[in-house]
C-alpha cells in the first residue's frame, strides 16, 4: 500500500478497526485482489480520498484472496453500507461528506 493512511483489514482487526469504529467515524473498505485490473486503477482514487479525508474517514483495504482463501464461504458483515463495483471518485468523495 502505497499512501500510510490506509491500513489493511484482516479477520483479526475487521471488527474493531471496521465494525466498531464506525460507530464513531465512517469506514471505508476497499476489497481487492491482485490479480484484479480495475483494482489497481482504482487504487489511487482510493489514496486521494484516504488523504483527502484523512481524520474524518477511515479508510482500508482487505485483499479478499488472502481473506477468502482461508475460509469456505464468506463471512456476512451486517450494520454496514455496501456499494460494490466501479465506483467514479466524485461519487466516492459525495458519499463521504
Amino acid at each position: 500500500m502505497a499512501d500510510n493512511t490506509i491500513q489493511a483489514a484482516t479477520d483479526g482487526n475487521f471488527e474493531a478497526e471496521v465494525l466498531t469504529a464506525s460507530n464513531s467515524q465512517p469506514v471505508m473498505v476497499d476489497f481487492w485482489a491482485e490479480w484484479c485490473r480495475p483494482c489497481h486503477m482504482l487504487a489511487p482514487t482510493v489514496a486521494e480520498i484516504a488523504h483527502d479525508y484523512a481524520g474524518k474517514l477511515q479508510v482500508m483495504k482487505l485483499n479478499v484472496d488472502e481473506r477468502f482463501r482461508r475460509t469456505k464461504s464468506p463471512r456476512r458483515w451486517s450494520g454496514t453500507s455496501r456499494k460494490a463495483g466501479s465506483i467514479p471518485g466524485f461519487s466516492m468523495k459525495a458519499r463521504c461528506e
